[in-house]
């Protein structure tokens, strides 16, 4: 008898275990993969910035849910950081640089070693003459940065600031 209330306990239990299980992966699967969707919602890219492009995308990454992106939310906040970026730097919108700024950060939250981030951040700082700070983010772009990729330039104007 003991061993029969035994053996229901450890099959209850398996069961609840295999529905909390079962149910976390369906959720999974509802999430969205950031990285299959992401040339669908930029369109901006090195070449090609102008500010339409950059508007387009700003206005399709900002009606992404991130609560239901499940992978690639890196990605998503550097290219939401990036759309700022150009805003604030390149055609003089300065009231998105803290955008940029909080969406570089979050991009860092989710990936510690994107040194791309920290290049921006670095870059942002430098920009606005905060040399501390670009020195701070300097630092962790080389750390995390492969030397064969390092932008030397922006490091030799950074160490001289």
């Amino acid at each position: 008898m003991i061993k029969n209330n035994r053996n229901y306990l450890v099959i209850k239990c398996f069961l609840i275990v295999f529905l909390i299980l079962s149910f976390q992966i369906i959720k999974t699967q509802d999430g969205i993969n950031y990285l299959d969707i992401k040339e669908s919602q930029k369109k901006f890219t090195c070449s090609k910035n102008d500010l339409e492009s950059v508007n387009t995308t700003l206005k399709n990454l900002l009606e992404l849910d991130t609560t239901k992106i499940s992978f690639g939310l890196s990605d998503y906040f550097y290219d939401l950081g990036m759309a700022y970026y150009i805003k604030s730097e390149m055609y003089g919108e300065s009231q998105f640089r803290p955008s940029s700024i909080k969406a570089f950060e979050s991009c860092i939250k989710k990936d510690k070693k994107r040194g791309n981030a920290f290049h921006n951040l670095s870059i942002i700082y430098y920009l606005h003459q905060d040399y501390p700070k670009a020195k701070e983010y300097l630092k962790l772009y080389k750390k995390h940065t492969p030397k064969k990729y390092w932008d030397k330039e922006f490091i030799e104007m950074v160490n001289k600031a």
